[in-house]
């Protein structure tokens, strides 16, 4: 019997050429894997708003007028006010037609005429700009009764 074999040398070749082969086939595997399962983060918004003065006239339970500063770096458009409630609910909102533009740095006032007449005495509400960007800032709280 004359069985012939495969030297070490071509053996240790072929050990090596498979285990190249099975680490690039695992790479191509895996970083198609992790590609697809990455998403992009969004974009940061550059629009930064604050609420800096809030109008309220007691007698007649309405927010008269809203003082918004732009902190961001942008030119920020508010285009909704809203009065909230201490719990979060909405009351009542006014859309700003064509929006209040506000370049950064700059504080404007914005007259509104918000009114909420089932307002309870002692009962705390706030105000919510918002912007077309996404922005929004809320005021310190106040009692409209």
């Amino acid at each position: 019997m004359n069985k012939k074999g495969v030297s070490p040398v071509i053996a240790t070749l072929l050990l090596i050429v498979i285990a190249v082969a099975a680490a690039v086939v695992t790479y191509t595997f895996v970083m198609g894997f992790v590609g697809t399962t990455t998403t992009s983060t969004p974009p940061i918004t550059t629009e930064r708003i604050i609420v800096e003065a809030v109008g309220v006239d007691t007698a007649n339970q309405n927010v008269t007028y809203v003082y918004v500063r732009n902190v961001g770096s942008t030119t920020v458009n508010v285009t909704a006010i809203y009065l909230v409630r201490y719990d979060g609910v909405v009351v009542n909102s006014t859309s700003i037609t064509g929006g209040t533009t506000i370049s950064p740095g700059e504080v404007i006032k914005i007259p509104t005429d918000i009114t909420y007449t089932d307002a309870k005495p002692n009962e705390l509400y706030y105000v919510q700009a918002v912007t077309t960007g996404g922005a929004m800032a809320s005021s310190t709280s106040f009692k409209l009764k």
